[in-house]
């Protein structure tokens, strides 16, 4: 016999490995109509007291509970038997085994064909359930699907304010004309209802009517200013409140002229508890599930995410069972205002972030999935050290070490790695900040100056270990004068013991990764892409004047319009020194067509271009999302050709970030691909921070900063829909102009998709087709007649097929299909980084290839490119990768 439950549990939820459970079958109802009784596959059997009749929609389940089992609405222990239960083949079984109770057998259901059952009025159903909803403090009538006008409002008025950075006077503004515009409305609407109601009721009874509009006239009356409207969102929103820090005393001067004084100020930095804003993000039944969703370790032989890393996989709470949440953290210093204006650097801040690494990728990519750990002004960084700022997130993480309870989700958190330039890493794990002063540079390994420039394989370093850095921290501060000290400091290249040693579960010589978009696109891409050109240029084989002029006219695809290169710098090339300087997303579309801007010279300068062209394969590798062992080792083969070569070629010696190439190879073993660490959206996010100094009010920027982050995320995460879609990180897609299909263009479409199995005829019904102009998914956009994807591999040849988006069909509202015009690959040209293709002069309606938005091999999009009577295909990683091996 099943073991009996102390609380409701949803089987929809098991059957999917999610644990859920309520205190009565009234909230287990609320639960169920949404997410679950939306699906258009929901089929329910009843289970309650033996009852055996399913139904297919929520209506009829709810309504033959008000008829059969009313008094278990307000029972508070359930049945031993299954209940509320999923019908689908094996979801019951699968539940039961997840909630670890017995099955029942085999159950024959008695199928209720009806969809509404009699005997309960939708007045009746508000009325079973009124008293099953939590209230505290508000009126929300969730069946109905309205907040109340409180909760409304302030939502209203919040989101406005945070989502595009407004004033308060700006809010206030809104405020008054949104009442003005109600009034309005509301007048319009009460004399077109009088005149209806004149002809059906009494005047007293109009009155009474009425009377409800004026109720609603004002919906902002209880949040007038901006205190009211402050208390009652951290009220009612999940609002952790910033906490400030005391650092220390200094003086400054305040006042003017006589009245200038010198005065005593605290100085002090503000952060987000780490506990506290982890529970509020466990609390969103959303969030809870994407983050509890299996995330399976893939194949030995292919690395698609941090799960497939070694660090994971031997990590002491990551890899036993259990929700434990794998934190990344991310520290920069961001210049908020001008940076050649007066108020440079006075305003320097530097801002502390750290993601969730359980979300899937389509989701950490989202700036809503970075969390604010702490704002400080970068001063006081230098006069305090980052270990101080660091203390409050150790000890979070302490507690977080152990069990740590939210509702009935238990779990545990730990860091898994710490990002940022190479600059800041230095900073925070005690090493050298400008390495050109240590004479071990590397963070990884013991590498010294003279070894760098002859050694180019991983296996001929020293690496470095946690046991032998903190024996040399101790050198280091038990040494007997500072002339020592900075001996010591200079041959190991520390500076100090770092709090990072202390953190739980954390080894700050493995733990702390390389940056590919620092080291690469910021770093090696920048240096050798200069030396290239600068070879070219003085070669005579080609001018700055005809490259910008090839620049200028390359056919861009759509999704490069934003990062368009920048016209190359004659002065740069003339000058030995100077170094092409761009937005590493500018240089990286650079590197990409650099291979047809300079494909007619090649023959003349073939051995430097080769060398050029080994880093752009070395990129390709480094830059996937998916990345296969034996390419591991073909990466670390042509990172040790390229950089003798590179040395030879150009008589220069090997830099700092070009020797942390070598380690990369062994990085993306540790952590998977790299792509999925790099700090690039971590900077997207000083977007907001900026925009929000912008204001003008800088008398406490920190906290401000703090505040204004803290209340735009209680406004993404307040749970006012169930199934997430208020909160802009589960938007999944943003569609452009549509128009539904009708008649035979429906019916051909719908056979189309039911042919190619894309949709199944026996689970789904296509009720409606719409076609799209565009649609962009987890922000990447595709287009009709300009978006190449790629579709599957040729098992023959294992050459990729890719598909040129016809036409863009939503299915049922919520199912993404692309009509694509299949291209034929003629070959791979390694000059070009490119393949080669060939389009059918006119493809018929038979050829077409149907792919399903979800179930893409890659969401990565190209474009077709046209140049010199051939047209080719580049994608930015090498998808090669996505090849069985």
């Amino acid at each position: 016999m099943a073991q009996r439950q102390q609380k409701w549990t949803c089987f929809f939820c098991a059957a999917a490995l999610v644990t859920f459970r309520v205190n009565s079958l009234g909230d287990l109802l609320h639960h169920v109509r949404s997410p679950h009784g939306s699906y258009p596959s929901f089929r329910v059997a009843c289970g309650l007291e033996g009852c055996l009749k399913a139904y297919t929609s929520y209506k009829a389940i709810f309504r033959h509970i008000g008829n059969s089992h009313y008094p278990l609405l307000y029972q508070e222990l359930p049945p031993r038997s299954p209940y509320l239960y999923p019908t689908g083949p094996g979801l019951l079984e699968k539940a039961l085994n997840h909630l670890g109770l017995a099955n029942p057998g085999p159950q024959h259901y008695e199928d209720n064909h009806e969809p509404f059952a009699d005997g309960v009025d939708d007045d009746h159903e508000d009325d079973l359930l009124q008293n099953q909803m939590p209230n505290e403090g508000q009126e929300n009538n969730p069946e109905e699907g309205y907040l109340d006008k409180l909760t409304s409002s302030t939502m209203f008025l919040a989101r406005i304010q945070h989502r595009s950075s407004l004033p308060q006077a700006t809010v206030d503004t809104i405020k008054d004309e949104t009442c003005i515009l109600l009034q309005n409305i509301f007048g319009r609407l009460q004399l077109k209802m009088r005149g209806t109601l004149e002809m059906v009721c009494q005047p007293a009874d109009i009155e009474n009517i009425l009377r409800h509009f004026d109720d609603e006239v004002d919906p902002f009356d209880e949040i007038n200013t901006a205190y009211r409207q402050e208390q009652n969102f951290q009220r009612i929103f999940p609002y952790v409140k910033p906490r400030e820090r005391f650092l220390g005393n200094c003086l400054t001067f305040r006042g003017a002229g006589k009245n200038r004084r010198q005065t005593v100020v605290e100085d002090k930095f503000y952060y987000i508890p780490v506990v506290e804003q982890l529970k509020v993000l466990l609390s969103n039944g959303r969030f809870l599930q994407e983050v509890l969703r299996p995330n399976h370790q893939n194949e030995v032989s292919m690395l698609k995410d941090v799960n497939d890393g070694t660090i994971v996989k031997t990590h002491p709470l990551f890899s036993r069972p259990g929700l434990s949440l794998q934190l990344v953290l991310y520290y920069d210093d961001v210049e908020l205002c001008n940076p050649i204006g007066t108020r440079r650097v006075k305003h320097k801040v530097g801002l502390f972030y750290y993601s969730i690494m359980n979300l899937a990728p389509q989701y950490r990519s989202k700036l809503e999935s970075i969390n604010l750990y702490a704002a400080v002004l970068s001063k006081h960084i230098k006069k305090y050290g980052i270990d101080t700022i660091l203390r409050p997130f150790k000890e979070d993480l302490d507690q977080l070490s152990n069990d740590t309870t939210i509702g009935e989700t238990m779990f545990t958190a730990a860091l898994l790695a710490y990002v940022a330039d190479t600059p800041a890493c230095h900073l925070s794990g005690g090493f050298k900040e400008g390495v050109g002063f240590a004479f071990q540079k590397c963070r990884h390994c013991n590498a010294d100056v003279t070894t760098m420039q002859e050694a180019f394989i991983e296996s001929e370093f020293t690496p470095r270990n946690l046991n032998s850095h903190k024996a040399q921290c101790q050198l280091l501060e038990n040494a007997e004068n500072d002339q020592l000290r900075n001996h010591y400091s200079t041959v190991f290249g520390i500076n100090r013991r770092s709090i990072l040693c202390d953190f739980p579960h954390f080894d700050l010589t493995h733990m702390l990764p390389q940056d590919v978009m620092h080291v690469l696109l910021e770093g090696v891409l920048p240096l050798e892409l200069t030396l290239f050109l600068k070879h070219c240029v003085s070669a005579t084989v080609v001018t700055v004047k005809v490259l910008n002029q090839r620049i200028l006219g390359f056919p861009f695809g759509y999704y490069q319009l934003q990062d368009i290169p920048n016209p190359i710098n004659e002065k740069v090339l003339l000058d030995d020194a100077s170094i092409l300087n761009d937005d590493a997303i500018k240089m990286w579309n650079l590197c990409r067509i650099l291979p047809f801007l300079v494909k007619d010279i090649v023959p003349l300068v073939r051995i430097h271009w080769e060398n050029f062209r080994q880093l752009l394969e070395i990129m390709q590798i480094c830059m996937s999302q998916v990345i296969r062992i034996e390419s591991v080792t073909h990466l670390s083969t042509l990172i040790s050709e390229h950089l003798p070569t590179f040395k030879t070629l150009y008589n220069r010696d090997i830099t700092p970030k070009q020797h942390y190439l070598i380690h990369l190879p062994m990085l993306i073993v540790m952590y998977g691909p790299l792509i999925r660490l790099w700090c690039t959206r971590f900077e997207a996010k000083h977007k907001f921070f900026k925009k929000v100094a912008r204001l003008g009010n800088f008398k406490n920027i920190a906290k401000s900063l703090c505040e204004r982050h803290q209340t735009l995320h209680a406004t993404n995460f307040f749970d006012d829909k169930l199934d997430g879609s208020s909160n802009p990180l589960f938007k999944k897609m943003e569609i452009g102009i549509s128009k539904p299909l009708a008649n035979n263009d429906l019916r051909s479409a719908k056979d189309a998709l039911y042919a190619s199995r894309i949709v199944d005829r026996n689970q789904t019904e296509i009720v409606s087709i719409a076609m799209a102009k565009w649609v962009q998914v987890h922000g990447i956009k595709y287009m009709e007649g300009k978006s190449v994807i790629l579709l599957n591999f040729q098992p023959e040849t294992e050459m990729p097929q890719f598909g040129l988006i016809k036409s863009i069909w939503i299915a049922n509202n919520n199912k993404i299909v692309f009509q694509c015009c299949p291209i034929e690959t003629v070959a791979y040209i390694e000059q070009l980084l490119s393949y080669e293709i060939m389009l059918p002069l006119q493809a018929a309606e038979e050829d077409m290839k149907y792919a399903d938005v979800d179930g893409l091999i890659t969401h990565e999009v190209t474009h077709i490119i046209e140049l010199g009577g051939g047209k080719y295909v580049n994608f930015r990683t090498n998808i090669a990768e996505y090849t069985i091996p």
